[in-house]
């Protein structure tokens, strides 16, 4: 499951307690997109950008690396900082892209 992309992850559950993992995994990485969301419209709304757009296309890029979770800015302001949130020996990858 680590070596795949987060939209394959709950076809590999073949158990239930396995399957109820990923759901949480899942609505994990839902509850991220939200956050992302309304952090971009307050950016907008108070006109200080908390995730700038090159944050962004490089965000949803290192989301659709296989084994990645979660990805974000820690605050506002400036290129200096991102996050991303992996399973299993995925960083690699993501250090690498």
């Amino acid at each position: 499951m680590l070596k795949m992309q987060f939209s394959q992850w709950i076809e590999q559950a073949s158990e239930h307690n396995k399957e109820a993992v990923i759901k949480a995994l899942l609505g994990a990485k839902e509850a991220m997109l939200r956050i992302r969301y309304y952090m971009r419209l307050m950016g907008e709304a108070a006109d200080v950008p908390i995730e700038l757009e090159l944050q962004t296309k490089l965000l949803d890029a290192t989301l659709n690396l296989e084994g990645v979770l979660l990805v974000g800015v820690p605050e506002a302001g400036g290129l200096d900082a991102i996050f991303a949130i992996t399973l299993g020996d995925s960083s690699s990858n993501v250090t690498k892209t």
